[in-house]
């Protein structure tokens, strides 16, 4: 009976062990995600900032002028 009841207490000891190792775990999983798409999020920011950079000035200024004009409704331009 003595041996049964350090194997129970063992058992108890490493699956309390085991329980707060998976949420440790998985605590960690949602933190790498998190920098990972942190990582993405700057790359793609990274590469739209030097596609706006490649941008020649007329063409920068002829956008930004159409932008502070009002739509005109029931027109659509294209070029």
């Amino acid at each position: 009976m003595g041996q049964m009841k350090k194997y129970k207490v063992t058992m108890d000891y490493f699956t309390q062990e085991n329980t707060s190792l998976k949420k440790e775990v998985d605590s960690r999983k949602s933190s790498i995600k998190k920098q990972l798409d942190a990582g993405t999020l700057r790359n793609e920011n990274e590469k739209l900032q030097r596609f706006i950079d490649n941008i020649p000035q007329d063409m920068m200024r002829e956008i930004q002028s159409q932008q502070r004009q009002p739509p005109q409704k029931g027109r659509y331009e294209r070029d």
